[in-house]
């Protein structure tokens, strides 16, 4: 927060930036179905002997983009994402005995966004560090892609014997996509590896909330009211505190002792296999629920 000084309101100057500036932007609910989900192999194993299966939850690991011009669109650019997901299912094999495995599934969009045009080649001092690998491109002055969501909507899974047809968009059967090209860091979630052949398949459907945006930087001319000077004083831990004090500050944990009947906190539902998801609402509007029952009273 900003303070006036000298008790003078408005803007002093105007000073010129420079920012991202969104030149487009779009929103999407997405109802991805039938997303094939890839186990390791003692997982497929698993699977292979399962008579049942639940979708726990998913979570977002990474979501690559690439920007790309429409060749008879001037200034229009085509945004190709794909977002990897990990997914938690709860698998029943012979006498009832369950038991959750992880796997990736893999869903991809295209967007197409107004980006402006640009020829210009930008270079800074920090590109000094990278002199030796310099290498010109032909898609100077690209817009960057900034994709912005949050773990999926866990709504449906199924297990099926053989692979389904690929007329699908989203069908993820060998002729459709693979586990060939997943990015490095991906892998690294899954130190088992992840295989293809199968006897049995898990087919998951998620819902997902997305906003996508194309933006370059760029100078602008903006008012100026004053320096952010900060208004508030630092507040240290608490480790001089009187404890007495501290715990005064504290609000009591109701929910430790009524469990709530319905819970928004996905990160709980994928560390607990026994724990069951609220999978009937899909508002974004929905409260969050503080993963630490004893947080502090604001001051």
């Amino acid at each position: 927060m900003a303070i006036e000084r000298g008790g003078m309101p408005g803007p002093r100057e105007s000073v010129c930036i420079q920012t991202e500036k969104i030149y487009d932007s779009c929103k999407s609910k997405e109802c991805a179905e039938d997303l094939r989900v890839y186990f390791s192999e003692p997982a497929q194993s698993m699977i292979d002997h399962a008579n049942n299966i639940k979708l726990k939850c998913a979570e977002v690991l990474y979501v690559d983009t690439e920007v790309e011009r429409i060749q008879f669109n001037k200034c229009y650019y085509n945004v190709s994402i794909t977002f990897y997901f990990k997914v938690t299912v709860e698998i029943t094999t012979g006498c009832s005995t369950t038991t959750c495995v992880d796997g990736l599934a893999i869903f991809c969009k295209n967007a197409m966004l107004f980006g402006s045009e640009g020829c210009s080649y930008v270079f800074t001092s920090k590109d000094y560090e990278n002199a030796n690998n310099i290498r010109l491109s032909h898609n100077a002055n690209m817009p960057t892609a900034v994709v912005e969501t949050v773990n999926p909507v866990a709504l449906d899974a199924k297990l099926t014997e053989t692979c389904c047809d690929c007329h699908h968009p989203v069908m993820s059967c060998d002729c459709c996509s693979s586990t060939e090209h997943i990015p490095g860091c991906i892998g690294g979630s899954f130190p088992e590896g992840l295989v293809e052949s199968s006897r049995k398949r898990v087919y998951v459907t998620l819902g997902l909330f997305i906003f996508i945006r194309l933006q370059r930087s760029t100078q602008l001319l903006i008012p100026s009211y004053d320096f952010c000077i900060p208004d508030k004083n630092c507040i240290g831990a608490g480790c001089g505190d009187d404890p007495c004090s501290f715990f005064e500050k504290l609000d009591f944990p109701i929910d430790a002792f009524f469990p709530p009947s319905c819970c928004h906190d996905e990160i709980n539902v994928c560390n607990s296999c026994n724990t069951s998801s609220c999978r009937g609402s899909l508002s974004m509007d929905a409260p969050s629920v503080s993963n630490n029952p004893f947080r502090q009273n604001d001051e």
